[in-house]
């Protein structure tokens, strides 16, 4: 087996586990599966946390509940 330019090469596995480590250190609990109505992300972006172009977004959209989670705790 040879060794790929840059350093040695890691198991899936060990990459998935290294981030999960430097989540929780972050203080992430983990993910939630969630289900968001369109009435939500619409709301979302009344409120200003989510632009109107990212409304098919998950990502964004993840990130806007998080940040009205931050306001709102």
């Amino acid at each position: 087996m040879t060794t790929p330019p840059g350093g040695p090469s890691q198991k899936a596995s060990a990459v998935k586990m290294r981030r999960t480590r430097q989540r929780r250190r972050a203080g992430l609990f983990g993910v939630v599966p969630w289900e968001v109505r369109r009435v939500e992300i619409g709301a979302l972006v009344r409120r200003g946390l989510l632009a109107p172009e990212d409304q098919a977004d998950r990502f964004a959209i993840a990130q806007a509940i998080g940040r009205l989670l931050d306001l709102t705790l």
